[in-house]
């Protein structure tokens, strides 16, 4: 199953920062807070990885539910 980076159409051009989280109401809270961020939509895929390579950023921030 293929699935998309929730969001990931909708990144500015210059991120300082890119949070990852699990789903779209996770992108949608950090969005309100001026956070840059990407879905995964579950456990990610070798896809998904292979495109957050590709976007330029300072650093990644993981969000991991306890």
């Amino acid at each position: 199953m293929i699935k998309p980076l929730y969001g990931l159409y909708e990144l500015d051009r210059f991120i300082r920062y890119l949070w990852i989280v699990e789903g779209p109401f996770n992108v949608w809270s950090l969005s309100g807070w001026g956070k840059q961020a990407v879905g995964l939509l579950g456990t990610g895929t070798e896809k998904q990885y292979k495109q957050l390579l590709e976007i330029e950023c300072k650093g990644y921030v993981l969000r991991i539910r306890s």
